[in-house]
């Protein structure tokens, strides 16, 4: 393919996924993984998206920092390093096959996928002292398949937060999961020069979505939003479950 035409649909790509991402502060990998993977190796999408998800989060936190819930991200924040760290125990010693977790996790968030989308007027379902339960679920969940986001996701969708609280606590909650990541690929020596050199042609695209984001983010209502979240919390499971069917 002409390595215009290529980075024409790369940029077209990255622009649609980031534009979900800053729609509802979250979502970007949905696309943009699968989609990339047309144009790179895995390894080099993983990491490229990674750093991707970095630079537009710190865009859109420099604008929604105030509207974050700062007590409960952080205490769903110190409930996901604890799960890591079991995670990665538990990896070590006694994971040998990641099928069946994957099947748990899909099936658990489809349910309450369905559940939210089902239920459009019911708005707490999550009382605050299970935000470190949550986090700690997506911390463990982490380290063991390397998706941690959807628990935090369902978590923040089940409180009775506004669209601006829920999007912007996920915001600042995936710069520290994403930042944790381009830390793990730097020092395992795959995330290389290239990689983000990459990364930097595409920030016009991220720029441009920010934008797109932020004018449909402005427009939906409170309802509208909580539907969107609803419906990306069951394709995300359903796509955990389709992974668990072809490992």
């Amino acid at each position: 393919m002409n390595p215009d035409i290529s980075y024409i649909l790369i940029f077209a790509i990255v622009l649609l996924s980031f534009s979900l991402r800053s729609f509802a502060g979250f979502g970007g990998a949905l696309l943009c993984i699968p989609l990339l993977s047309f144009f790179f190796n895995i390894e080099e999408v993983v990491p490229l998206e990674a750093l991707l998800e970095v630079y537009i989060s710190l865009i859109l936190l420099f604008q929604t920092y105030r509207q974050v819930i700062w007590k409960e991200v952080f205490i769903l924040l110190t409930g996901a390093i604890l799960g890591s760290v079991l995670g990665m125990v538990v990896l070590v010693k006694y994971i040998s096959n990641s099928m069946v977790l994957y099947f748990v996790l899909g099936l658990a968030g489809l349910g309450t996928g369905l559940f939210f989308l089902i239920n459009k007027n019911v708005n707490s379902v999550f009382k605050s002292k299970l935000s470190p339960v949550f986090g700690f679920i997506g911390g463990f969940f982490g380290s063991l398949i390397g998706t941690s986001g959807l628990p935090y996701i369902i978590y923040f969708r089940g409180r009775s937060f506004d669209k601006k609280e829920i999007r912007s606590s996920l915001i600042f909650v995936f710069l520290i999961d994403y930042l944790s990541r381009v830390v793990f690929f730097t020092y395992s020596d795959r995330l290389s020069k290239g990689i983000f050199i990459q990364s930097l042609w595409l920030v016009p695209a991220l720029l441009i979505s920010f934008f797109f984001g932020k004018y449909f983010f402005i427009k939906a209502s409170n309802k509208i939003f909580k539907l969107i979240t609803s419906i990306i919390i069951i394709l995300t499971s359903i796509l955990l479950l389709i992974k668990n069917i072809l490992l």
